[in-house]
């Protein structure tokens, strides 16, 4: 099944049945769903690890096309992981927890939204682990990881072995993703070395240069 079909059936199972209990207008929950999810492919940037997606997203609409608060309060939540399950399945990088805010402005046109985006830095759960063999442990909490000597590394390295850009880690399509930046010294599984992009296992043993480190999903 495509990402975007994915996608489509994600939203439907999350939304389904809420539209009526909250937008009296045009607009309906499964299209400002869609909506997000386009805003934030858009607003994609390139980072030092790849792809950074905003995390923060305020939805404007008319005063007259909203309902229900409670209800639209479930739908916001709702929302919030749409992005982060989009992120996970398209490999973005969410710099802080998905924040998603739909407000009233009685400047909006009836029937339409405007969604502005930005990103915000902020605690992200972690779902790895590197514990280095020196006993040196790094938490994987950002979905793309940039592993070097580099003072932009989200894993910093100490051993002159590595690269500066040594190699990144990252999360996409249900599965965590390893690739090689062009280091000097190369990034090893085990005894292979790695070539182009190699999907993870826990409890692969990952060599970076000189340092080692066992991978480990939470």
């Amino acid at each position: 099944m495509s990402i975007a079909r994915k996608l489509e059936r994600r939203l439907e199972q999350l939304i389904e049945g809420a539209s009526s209990a909250i937008f009296r207008g045009k607009v309906d929950a499964i299209e400002l769903a869609n909506r997000l999810v386009r805003e934030a492919d858009l607003s994609t940037v390139e980072g030092p690890a790849g792809d950074v997606a905003p995390n923060v997203y305020h939805i404007a609409m008319h005063p007259s096309d909203l309902g229900d608060p409670e209800a639209t309060n479930r739908v916001v939540t709702e929302l919030m992981h749409v992005i982060e399950s989009t992120a996970m399945e398209r490999g973005w990088r969410l710099e802080g927890p998905a924040t998603v805010t739909l407000a009233p402005d009685p400047s909006a046109t009836q029937g339409s939204l405007h969604i502005s985006t930005s990103v915000a830095a902020g605690a992200r759960p972690v779902w790895g682990t590197l514990s280095g063999v020196s006993g040196i442990s790094h938490d994987l909490t950002l979905n793309r990881l940039l592993i070097g000597r580099d003072e932009s590394a989200d894993v910093r390295l100490g051993e002159w072995e590595a690269s500066r850009r040594h190699a990144i880690l990252w999360r996409e399509a249900g599965r965590v993703w390893l690739a090689d930046l062009g280091s000097t010294n190369g990034t090893f599984i085990g005894s292979d070395r790695v070539v182009g992009t190699r999907a993870l296992e826990s409890n692969n043993l990952l060599t970076f240069g000189a340092e080692s480190f066992t991978y480990r999903q939470l």
